[in-house]
């Protein structure tokens, strides 16, 4: 739950929104886990014994064979886990950030085909405007620089040779009008209202003192590239227009892009303090606390920094995978402390305790992740884009995260010291486990 509400610090709604209500049904489901599920267990006369899975005997015997080969490679696993930590570190400078909105939609649907039609006959999908402060009544010398603002964004070309596609203005319609049929402005002005009394109320307002010119450019871009268009365009304004300000959804909807990344930090952040001094005050302890948080950032730092190696962009779906993921993986690391906390201070060595904690807490990781991650991995057949990104590094993450609970965890839990109980006895002989 803390991860999910970890998404509530984004400042994106719609990832406010996702965070939110996955929060509150995480706590409606524990609520009813409360009230519900014991009293329905003892409803009826029916065996409520899950009894075994075919598979299960050789799941608990091959959690046992990792439990041996990992006393014997321990360090051998500790290096691995090192280097690929840093490989993933590595990778997170790569990242780029996704503001294509056709990229959100599979290459033939429908929006795509139209959205390709605008940006390649209608001059672009990307309709943004620059507010230029004006006066009460129009001058000549207000026109003059907003005629010589025009003409700079049509001349305008990045080095890629990106450029507006479409400028229009005031002066586009005065201008049009020929000096022979009226010479003063006033008399221009007032013959542009005969003939097209929208154009001039849909550019100026003479109460609020503000003027605007819409610009057109091509929607399917890359950040940068947007990023850089939309400070050349301020840039030129500015010239002529100190106050002048650059706004509409094709900046919005760039800038909200561009900021994911550094929400990615931000939830993730938030998750992994919340989540922290939640195993901290659940064990009883800080260094295991801290200790249970590197099983789950490993993973995580593999899946964003591959990310990175492999061209995935960050766009509104992955976002979310630092704190989702973290939230979900650290459920199993709880889950594996509590066995393996509960057999240490019952007096048993920490050998004994890991081959009996693999053998029935591992178990049930081994099956709740494979469930999540096939729940999540049906993201895959959706047709918007970000839905599959997320579908399926969620799993991957989920994946990464057993694997680091039950093979980085027991490592780390060596060099953990743990008190026994007084009426303890010390161990080495491992607890009976049920095996299949």
């Amino acid at each position: 739950m803390i991860g999910f509400a970890a998404l509530l610090t984004s400042t994106v709604a719609p990832v406010r929104s996702f965070g939110l209500m996955i929060a509150m049904g995480s706590a409606m489901v524990l609520a009813a886990a409360i009230l519900v599920l014991p009293g329905g267990i003892l409803l009826g006369r029916w065996d409520a014994d899950p009894r075994a899975t075919p598979s299960e005997g050789r799941l608990v015997g091959g959690l046992h064979r990792l439990t041996n080969w990992l006393e014997r490679h321990h360090w051998l696993l500790l290096s691995l886990n090192g280097a690929i930590l840093l490989w993933g570190a590595l990778g997170l400078p790569k990242l780029t950030i996704e503001t294509d909105f056709s990229k959100n939609f599979r290459k033939h649907s429908p929006i795509v085909e139209a959205l390709e039609f605008f940006e390649t006959s209608l001059g672009g999908a990307g309709n943004w405007e620059i507010h230029v402060p004006a006066p009460s009544e129009l001058d000549d010398e207000t026109l003059g620089n907003v005629r010589a603002l025009t003409r700079d964004l049509r001349d305008l070309r990045l080095s890629d040779g990106t450029r507006l596609t479409k400028v229009v203005s005031v002066t586009d319609g005065i201008d049009f009008i020929p000096a022979i049929a009226v010479r003063t402005l006033d008399d221009k002005l007032a013959f542009l209202a005969g003939y097209q009394p929208d154009f001039l109320p849909s550019l100026y307002n003479s109460r609020a003192g503000r003027m605007r010119l819409m610009v057109r450019s091509l929607e399917r871009q890359p950040a940068e590239i947007k990023l850089q268009l939309i400070e050349r365009v301020e840039e030129i304004a500015r010239r002529h227009f100190p106050d002048a300000q650059v706004t509409g959804l094709y900046v919005l909807l760039a800038n909200i892009i561009s900021s994911l990344m550094d929400d990615q930090l931000t939830s993730f952040l938030a998750s992994a303090i919340g989540i922290f001094l939640c195993l901290s005050i659940a064990t009883r302890s800080l260094p295991i606390g801290l200790i249970s948080l590197l099983p789950n950032l490993f993973p995580l730092l593999l899946v964003i920094g591959g990310m990175g190696w492999f061209g995935v962009p960050i766009n509104i779906g992955t976002a979310m995978i630092a704190s989702v993921s973290f939230g979900l993986t650290v459920d199993a690391s709880l889950h594996y402390l509590a066995g393996y906390l509960r057999l240490r201070r019952a007096g048993h060595d920490h050998r004994s305790a890991v081959l009996a904690t693999h053998g029935d807490v591992g178990r049930a990781l081994v099956f709740a992740n494979l469930a999540l991650i096939f729940g999540f991995a049906v993201l895959s057949l959706s047709n918007f884009i970000p839905l599959i990104y997320f579908g399926v590094l969620v799993s991957l993450a989920m994946l990464g995260g057993l694997v680091g609970n039950l093979v980085l965890l027991p490592l780390l839990l060596a060099w953990t010291p743990v008190q026994m109980t007084s009426a303890s006895v010390p161990s080495t002989q491992a607890p009976d486990v049920v095996d299949a």
